[in-house]
């Protein structure tokens, strides 16, 4: 286990509360969950103790054998990283928040890592089904498609939010001179939505590299995640796609 470092800033504050997590399930064998897991980690590139952090994600994800999925919110050099990661009224850095904030973990543990995701996984989850797909069509741009089902009996309020992650940045190392894994670029899209019951929710935009700042990013390294989240801080993704055509 390793320790968390103190923010150099903590002047910006959020309304957002975070739900600390009581104990995790004891078991870490990976098992089936209800939902794909979001884990979004503040870190910082003058941070002694995020390479661990930034090492333990990668081991894990890269194993295979936990459905979830996640992205370095490198907030000293994306602002919009740092504006996501202040809505977590944060302390320290490495902190990880599984699914919106229902996990918070300031530092690094394998072992909790574990826990934490099984835990998530457990979670009953809202009816929504969603679909995404994505198209490379040069120069920095993608058209990116999605389609949300709500599949339950009453309207489901929330928020949408598409991810676009480098793979393994480009742009920044992490404290120790390491490249960061699955680094946060920008929300292709990040917006208040309603889907009505029994409803889907669709649309078909262009993200333009360039615009956003990072005109030279490859196909091959991009990786694309939808999450809903809904208006209680409870993070419920059916389906997260990573495919680039």
């Amino acid at each position: 286990m390793t320790c968390a470092s103190a923010l150099k800033s903590d002047n910006i504050q959020s309304n957002l509360q975070t739900n600390f997590a009581q104990e995790p399930i004891s078991n870490l064998e990976p098992m089936e969950y209800t939902h794909t897991v979001l884990v979004e980690v503040g870190t910082a590139t003058w941070c002694p103790s995020c390479p661990a952090s930034n090492t333990a994600w990668h081991t894990i994800y890269g194993s295979g054998n936990y459905d979830f999925e996640y992205a370095e919110l490198v907030y000293d050099m994306n602002q919009e990283a740092s504006t996501r990661f202040y809505e977590f009224n944060p302390k320290w850095v490495p902190t990880s928040y599984w699914d919106g904030g229902n996990y918070v973990y300031p530092g690094t543990s394998t072992s909790i890592f574990y826990q934490y995701l099984n835990s998530a996984g457990a979670r009953a989850v809202p009816d929504l089904v969603a679909t995404l797909n994505v198209e490379w069509l040069g120069s920095a741009q993608m058209e990116i498609s999605y389609d949300i089902l709500n599949n339950d009996a009453s309207d489901y309020p929330g928020k949408l939010r598409i991810y676009v992650i480098e793979l393994e940045s480009t742009l920044w190392n992490d404290y120790n001179g390491n490249p960061y894994n699955h680094a946060f670029l920008d929300f292709a899209v990040n917006q208040v939505i309603n889907i009505p019951a029994g409803g889907t929710l669709s649309n078909t935009l262009t993200w333009n590299g360039a615009i956003a700042g990072y005109p030279s990013v490859t196909q091959d390294n991009l990786q694309v995640i939808l999450a809903v989240f809904g208006n209680t801080l409870m993070l419920l993704i059916q389906i997260l796609l990573r495919v680039i055509h």
